[in-house]
């Protein structure tokens, strides 16, 4: 879908009511979800305390994404070196202190509440406009771009 200077075809507006429709659908199931891992005991009883990554470690081991908000360690790419849209829409970057599997669980559930919300903000604020800058030269070898990811995060340049 995403190409150098843009992306290879528009979101038509008579499917966006649709895609909201399916957002309103995932939300419910993701609220259940969220209720069954933040109140179940057992998970509770497995998950906390074990595989602590504490705050100092993850600077130390330069963890990123969700693994250092799980460890309270307040970062995102989408925030912290904007590209795309992010720095036109509003989210909350999702951190836990405790550096447990329970709070990287929780991160990566309440993460999944944000993406949602961004999802609807783009969605009901698309622009009409070229979708493709068609850019007529890249020199190669050149380029930079930034990821993030549970495991690692990545320069490229």
């Amino acid at each position: 879908m995403h190409k150098v200077g843009g992306v290879r075809r528009d979101i038509e507006k008579e499917h966006i009511p649709y895609m909201l429709k399916r957002l309103d659908e995932l939300t419910k199931h993701l609220d259940m979800l969220k209720g069954a891992v933040l109140d179940d005991p057992v998970l509770h009883e497995r998950l906390k305390g074990v595989g602590i990554l504490t705050k100092e470690d993850a600077i130390d081991y330069a963890a990123l994404g969700p693994t250092a908000r799980a460890s309270g360690v307040d970062i995102d790419v989408r925030r912290d070196h904007p590209y795309a849209v992010y720095d036109r829409v509003k989210w909350d970057v999702i951190t836990q202190e405790e550096g447990d599997v329970f709070a990287k669980t929780v991160v990566r559930i309440l993460e999944m509440f944000e993406s949602i919300s961004i999802i609807r903000q783009c969605l009901d604020n698309m622009p009409d406009g070229p979708i493709d800058s068609n850019p007529k030269e890249i020199p190669p070898g050149e380029g930079i771009g930034q990821v993030e990811a549970p495991r690692a995060s990545a320069s490229i340049i």
